[in-house]
């Protein structure tokens, strides 16, 4: 029991279906229980006139609580693990329910009752094929992979694909030389497919392609996949910052659609603080980066661009404390140690400022803009030949 309730924790930690696992096990426990109540019955109605058998059983079950115990006491592990795990989920999840938007599961955000009802019964039979046959998986099949049924069009095709191949195997009209025509079903079941226009795909080649730097691929993709699922929040957020330099207007526009969506989603609220810092607009881009820090405290990169323009404003303090709180959460992030070394140059701390920049170059060797701060404050400062080199010559 003790190896039962361990997996079932282990597996609501891997995925919150794991915690199906103990139902299963009360559910089991209360059949055996069942049988052994009946088996013992039976045992006590074919024994009672042994007087041996009758003083152990009275031994047994002198007390009420001890035979149940008995009885069902494998029951009380599985039951409190089942209700400490759900509230430790509940308390996960800060008392309410999980947030899902319609990209995850259409159906159940369709206003039209029919709609719902078609697709879920679709979805049922769709199930049990893949249930039966897992050779056509989609990662959930999210946005569009199962497109709803709500043109009668479709569903009134589905069902002459299911019918009309049937009617001359099914008896009702002549006799035939089978019980079931197995070649019958591989053209019923076509009323049964979807083919996939999952915008996921596209959009995880177009994230492939920007970190390959294809831009214009990459481009080309998440329109593609903003084409098949139109409210899709993060082809919006990253079509929004491929497009900055060549059109910040159309940017802008991404981000905004992306937080009509989503307005949880704390990407778009820093994409377009940055935006809006570039256009002189500090004070509109520091209310968004601190939405985006209230939406995601762990998320570093809004701190230092909240810390630059606190910077610019003259908060110095506050900036200094934004640009450690960032580097607490990330400290192997070059842009975010070079940052810290722009903002230590800027208020004369050059000494400091070095420090950093070599930090940054010494997690990433090719950060250009590390490199050429570092050589520029070294020049400025005449660091690198007063110091450097003779400490070099000495040894």
């Amino acid at each position: 029991m003790v190896s039962e309730d361990i997996s079932a924790a282990l597996a609501l930690l891997s995925k919150e279906t794991g915690i199906a696992v103990l139902p299963i096990c009360i559910v089991y426990y209360i059949f055996k229980s069942s049988q052994r109540s009946y088996g013992h019955k039976r045992e006590r109605d074919v024994n009672q006139n042994d007087y041996n058998y009758g003083k152990e059983e009275e031994e047994r079950c002198n007390s009420n609580l001890a035979y149940y115990f008995w009885l069902y006491g494998p029951l009380i592990a599985p039951v409190i693990t089942l209700i400490a795990l759900l509230w430790f989920r509940i308390r996960m999840l800060h008392g309410s329910l999980p947030y899902f938007t319609s990209q995850d599961n259409p159906a159940s955000f369709e206003e039209a009752f029919l709609t719902r009802f078609l697709t879920f019964s679709y979805l049922i039979a769709f199930n049990l094929q893949l249930l039966l046959m897992p050779n056509n998986l989609s990662y959930d099949w999210q946005m569009g992979s199962i497109p709803l049924c709500c043109e009668r069009r479709t569903v009134f095709v589905g069902i002459c694909f299911l019918v009309f191949p049937f009617i001359p195997a099914s008896n009702l009209f002549v006799t035939v030389g089978f019980v079931v025509a197995e070649r019958v079903l591989y053209v019923s079941r076509s009323g049964l497919e979807s083919v996939p226009a999952n915008a996921k795909i596209h959009y995880n080649y177009a994230n492939l392609q920007k970190d390959l730097g294809n831009i214009e691929k990459a481009i080309h993709h998440y329109r593609t996949a903003l084409s098949l699922w139109p409210t899709h929040e993060s082809s919006h957020n990253n079509l929004g910052t491929l497009l900055l330099n060549a059109d910040e207007a159309e940017a802008e526009r991404h981000f905004k659609e992306a937080l009509r969506i989503n307005p949880y989603h704390p990407r778009p609220y820093f994409n377009l603080a940055n935006l809006y810092s570039k256009k002189g607009l500090s004070t509109k881009a520091i209310n968004l980066l601190k939405r985006s820090i209230e939406l995601d405290p762990n998320f570093a990169e809004p701190y230092s661009s909240l810390a630059s323009l606190y910077a610019e404003k003259g908060f110095n303090e506050d900036a200094n404390i934004l640009h450690l709180k960032a580097l607490e959460i990330e400290p192997k992030n070059a842009d975010l140690v070079n940052n810290y070394g722009a903002f230590l140059q800027k208020t004369g701390n050059s000494e400091e400022a070095i420090k950093q920049y070599v930090k940054a170059l010494q997690i990433q060797p090719e950060h250009t803009i590390a490199l050429s701060n570092l050589q520029q404050i070294t020049k400025f400062n005449n660091l690198l030949d007063s110091n450097h080199k003779p400490l070099r010559n000495n040894s």
